[in-house]
């Protein structure tokens, strides 16, 4: 499965990749996420594309900068639904209590 075509061969996707054969052989629903794939991609066309050295995409991720994209990302979203909400003139869905499970654990 090849996605971006990186000079670089695609290194940190193919990596994300074999992890989550690890993962999903423990269990099925430990799957590489969107957001798990999108940073690799991203790790790889910075890397092959723009040349940024090992050093520089450790000090991306130790400042958590791919958190800080998903996060801008979802952002937009939740202003889209927001807005959309409004233009429909739909308010805040609540659900009732009959319609939420609460799952308690014993102390």
């Amino acid at each position: 499965m090849q996605f971006t075509r990186n000079k670089n061969n695609d290194r940190f996707l193919k990596f994300s990749r074999s992890v989550e054969l690890i993962t999903t052989a423990k269990k099925d629903n430990l799957i590489l996420n969107v957001d798990g794939a999108i940073a690799a991609v991203m790790l790889d066309i910075l890397e092959s594309e723009l040349g940024y050295s090992e050093q520089q995409l450790r000090e991306l991720v130790d400042i958590e900068f791919f958190n800080a994209v998903f996060v801008l990302s979802r952002s937009v979203g939740f202003t889209a639904h927001y807005l959309d909400q409004r233009r429909h003139d739909e308010g805040l869905l609540r659900l009732g209590q009959s319609d939420v499970r609460y799952i308690y654990e014993d102390d």
